[in-house]
């Protein structure tokens, strides 16, 4: 990140990371998975581990939606202290936190809003989850090569082949209950607007 930015910036991206891989861990250990780490994978991002699957697929929607949900706090401290000081740096780290966790919760797998969208259906008819999921996999990589985020074209590509395996193979876990999926989707839709309002409100 200082070879691509500089090293301020380096550092405001790492520490945005910590807290989002921190929301995922302290989920896990929240439903009862043990941590097996939280690895940083570089010119990508990060990753927190857990050391035992998912026993359900509400847990595994759960443990997604606390990485951009967590973040939550700090990008409201952000915001906070750019309403209290007018300074231009609480706006800068409050814009990158919005972008980076608004980001992660695009409906495209491998990412944390994938992860969620694949967990809500995992109810639904296993053929229709793998369409929507082929869909989004291709809209994202249109995309990413659109902004020239080759980095993510990479990694979409690399995560392809999971992607188009039927759901029903992919899921080992026992499917989401109908209230737990509601909760899931409005926690989702209700983190997810309050990134995009962020970063709207700096971005104009």
């Amino acid at each position: 990140f200082s070879y691509l930015f500089d090293w301020w910036f380096a550092a405001v991206l790492l520490t945005l990371l910590i807290v989002h891989e921190g929301g995922h861990a302290l989920a896990m250990r929240l439903v009862g998975l043990p941590v097996q780490g939280v690895y940083f994978i570089p010119f990508m991002g990060g990753v927190a581990v857990a050391a035992a699957p998912h026993r359900n697929e509400a847990e595994r929607g759960f443990v997604a939606l606390m990485g951009p949900g967590f973040s939550i706090l700090t990008t409201a401290a952000f915001v906070a202290g750019a309403w209290a000081t007018g300074d231009p740096m609480f706006e800068l780290l409050a814009v990158a936190s919005a972008l980076l966790n608004g980001f992660n919760l695009a409906p495209v797998l491998p990412l944390d809003g994938g992860q969620i969208v694949d967990a809500a259906m995992s109810r639904s008819d296993p053929e229709f989850a793998s369409i929507v999921n082929m869909l989004a996999l291709i809209g994202g990589a249109g995309w990413s090569v659109y902004m020239e985020w080759y980095v993510l074209t990479a990694l979409l590509v690399m995560t392809a082949p999971m992607v188009m395996r039927p759901a029903a193979a992919r899921r080992r876990a026992e499917p989401i209950t109908e209230p737990a999926r509601n909760w899931l989707v409005a926690g989702y839709l209700a983190t997810l607007a309050f990134y995009i309002a962020v970063a709207a409100s700096y971005l104009r």
